[in-house]
């Protein structure tokens, strides 16, 4: 049973060599070494030496069989590279800090220029938000006018170097007032024209100085101040499509056309109707025995009604027939005689 390869040193560099003597229990009669990237790469000895040209863990393995079986075993070895000369300082040729003239609360970002190589960066600066920083890149803010200095510090394994760069931050611009009326455009609801009372009468968010309608609806008939012929009197009826704001008074006829008002049944009777304004119109038919039904339904555009045939059956009911028409509210009636 293997319970040691024995492998040292433990921490190698590269080119170093690496020796392995097991501590095994029994009699092995065969030993099989290997490792991954060593030079020898396998062994079968008792005992094994190999070394690395790269760094980085590295493995080693060792199979030892006898009579009793086989048994195996590993060890991890770290490869370094050589300790070499110190390193130059890095050199810092800007931090490149913009704007150099700012404004409070105006981000200000370094993006700086450094020659070598850096394995750490250390930003700091008085008065600014955040004070410090550590990446490659920095990014701030002050809240305080004056001038500000801005430093940053550049090390490698071998030390570190130090610029700083000045940052002017002055306070930020008067807001424009284009209209002069002493109400910043960012609030004046009337930018170009100048109302410093921001009147507003009908609550639109533009002020009256250049509101070219008044959006109120006093009557709550649904048409405002600026379409209403009549802002304080109310439609009456909604069934009137002339939108001016102003009460109608709704009118349908319906007349029995021709000199007769007595037909014989199977007849062709011709029926006339107006109506005094745009709307919905519905005649009826309501026969001698009180019977209803629906003669025509339309939606009369233009005001000027129409006329239309309805026939009689030939076996139509004698008496008086009744033809009324509705819309808007307003209600008519004719009558004629099926004898």
């Amino acid at each position: 049973m293997i319970s040691s390869l024995g492998c040292a040193p433990g921490e190698a560099e590269t080119e170093e060599a690496v020796s392995c003597a097991p501590s095994i229990s029994g009699s092995p009669q065969t030993y099989s070494w290997s490792t991954s990237g060593g030079a020898p790469t396998n062994g079968s000895g008792d005992s094994f030496t190999t070394s690395y040209a790269l760094t980085g863990s590295k493995s080693i393995s060792l199979l030892a069989c006898g009579d009793g079986g086989c048994s195996s075993g590993s060890q991890t070895i770290e490869v370094t590279a050589p300790a070499g000369p110190a390193e130059p300082l890095p050199k810092i040729s800007s931090l490149k800090c913009t704007p150099t003239m700012a404004i409070t609360d105006e981000p200000i970002s370094c993006v700086p220029v450094v020659y070598g190589n850096v394995t750490s960066y250390v930003w700091s600066n008085h008065g600014g938000e955040p004070p410090h920083g550590t990446d490659s890149t920095f990014e701030m803010t002050y809240s305080l006018t004056g001038t500000k200095r801005i430093m940053l510090q550049a090390c490698n394994g071998s030390g570190c170097t130090v610029k700083s760069q000045p940052v002017l931050v002055g306070p930020p611009p008067d807001p424009p007032d284009s209209d002069g009326d002493g109400i910043v455009d960012a609030y004046d609801h009337c930018m170009f024209v100048a109302n410093p009372g921001q009147e507003d009468i009908d609550g639109d968010g533009i002020g009256d100085a250049c509101d070219a309608r008044d959006n109120r609806d006093s009557d709550g008939d649904g048409v405002q101040h600026w379409a209403d012929l009549c802002p304080d009197e109310a439609e009456n009826l909604n069934g009137y499509l002339d939108d001016d704001g102003c009460p109608d008074t709704p009118s349908v006829v319906v007349a029995i056309d021709g000199d007769s008002a007595v037909f014989a049944a199977g007849d062709v009777v011709t029926l006339c109707y107006s109506a005094g304004g745009q709307m919905f119109v519905d005649i009826d038919l309501v026969t001698p025995s009180g019977s209803r039904s629906d003669l025509f339904s339309a939606f009369d555009v233009d005001g000027a009604g129409g006329c239309f045939d309805w026939q009689s059956a030939d076996d139509a009911e004698s008496g008086t027939y009744a033809v009324e028409i509705t819309g808007s509210g307003a209600v008519d009636s004719e009558s004629f005689e099926i004898a």
